[in-house]
């Protein structure tokens, strides 16, 4: 099976992003990490304060930000149990404009959800919204459902979501329900990670051992939930390349665990590129396939098509990411 992702339409940031230029200035290294037993996630920012608990220890991203509105972005990502649990963290300057413009991108990005419930609540003083929806892969047509939370506070924009198949699980509560903001996120244990770096990840290089199956022998397919918000800077190295049409497909095995190995990209020259590719394949988080129940290995095909336009005679970085922009709404 191959997963076409156009790389200007995966991430519904994307659309949240394109009025502004995406810049990240390193890429994370990858080393096995140990995710068994629960961790709580906190952030200490003078006046802003937010602690949660993952079922399991979450994987850290951090993407440094060369926006108008945004300075940083900080990820942290978990599969457990038939859950993709997310905690998003965006550093802005005006935390209620950015999340107006968040959900209304949201809404334009994918037609495809269908809005179960919506309400506004409040966890510690600070009022938030929070959505429930189920919707269908833009991939593989495989249906889920997911909870989203959304606080604006002073300093951040904390996008807190929990992914499943079919319905709310009990654990997917707990978790929501772990969420403190304010003076009581501050205490609990000591051995909090603060997001302040980034994890160790689990590599794509890794060989899995065991059964491997391909999409039309399992029962229900794998199902993307998020990846590396990579995708203005992808568009940039593929303009580098100067062809009109540029293709990667990057093989892969998503194990039953929610990891990525046996990540095989093909020869790309462009070093930027080929680094851009394998970071949003091998840290991807997902729902594993399913045969008769029971999570499997699925093997599968990233297939990134990126399309950078005409040049025109004068050509400056605003006229490209207004390209950018563009090509996106008409997908």
């Amino acid at each position: 099976m191959q997963m076409l992702i156009n790389a200007i339409s995966v991430s519904v940031l994307f659309f949240f992003f394109s009025p502004w230029i995406f810049a990240t200035n390193r890429f994370p290294q990858s080393k096995p990490v140990d995710r068994t037993g629960p961790s709580t996630i906190r952030i200490t920012t003078k006046g802003d304060e937010l602690s949660i608990v993952f079922p399991v220890k979450p994987v850290v991203h951090r993407f440094n930000l060369d926006l108008e509105l945004f300075s940083e972005e900080r990820v942290a990502t978990a599969y457990d149990d038939g859950v993709v649990y997310v905690l998003q963290l965006l550093k802005t300057r005006i935390p209620r404009y950015a999340l107006r413009d968040y959900l209304k991108y949201k809404a334009k990005g994918d037609k495809s959800l269908d809005l179960v419930n919506r309400q506004e609540l409040s966890v510690g003083g600070i009022v938030g919204t929070q959505e429930e929806a189920r919707g269908k892969s833009r991939i593989n047509g495989e249906q889920y459902y997911t909870k989203e939370q959304y606080f604006a506070t002073k300093h951040h924009l904390y996008i807190i979501s929990a992914t499943t198949r079919d319905r709310v699980t009990p654990k997917m509560n707990d978790f929501f329900s772990s969420l403190k903001l304010g003076a009581a996120a501050i205490l609990g244990p000591q051995e909090a990670n603060n997001l302040a770096a980034e994890e160790p990840k689990p590599s794509g290089q890794v060989p899995f051992k065991g059964d491997v199956y391909d999409a039309k022998e399992v029962t229900r397919q794998a199902l993307i939930v998020w990846q590396p918000p990579l995708e203005i800077p992808l568009f940039f190295a593929a303009v580098d390349m100067g062809h009109p049409v540029y293709e990667i497909q990057v093989q892969l095995i998503l194990t039953p665990t929610g990891e990525v190995a046996d990540l095989k990209a093909p020869p790309i020259r462009n070093p930027v590129l080929l680094a851009l590719v394998t970071e949003m394949t091998e840290h991807v988080s997902f729902i594993p396939a399913e045969l008769n129940g029971r999570p499997v290995a699925q093997r599968t095909t990233f297939k990134y098509e990126l399309q950078p336009f005409k040049l025109r005679v004068v050509r400056t970085d605003h006229d490209i990411a207004a390209d950018a922009q563009l090509a996106a709404f008409s997908r």
